[in-house]
């Protein structure tokens, strides 16, 4: 019984309270943040368009040389 380990309680810290917490770079804020996002939205969607469009002419061009 002499190997008892003797636990004390340590108190926990409180986090402290973030109001705002900024995710994205302070350009996305204030007046301009919604075009900026609106702008960068538009621009990943019409690049994923054509690199799917490429796939798909990729996939045309090949089925066209296999058919002979």
């Amino acid at each position: 019984m002499g190997n008892q380990l003797h636990e004390t309680a340590v108190p926990i810290p409180e986090p402290e309270r973030v109001s705002h917490y900024h995710v994205l770079p302070e350009a996305f804020d204030g007046q301009g943040g919604t075009l900026l996002r609106v702008g960068a939205i538009a621009l990943i969607t019409v690049f994923v368009t054509l690199v799917v469009m490429g796939g798909f002419a990729m996939y045309a061009q090949l089925a066209h040389m296999i058919d002979g």
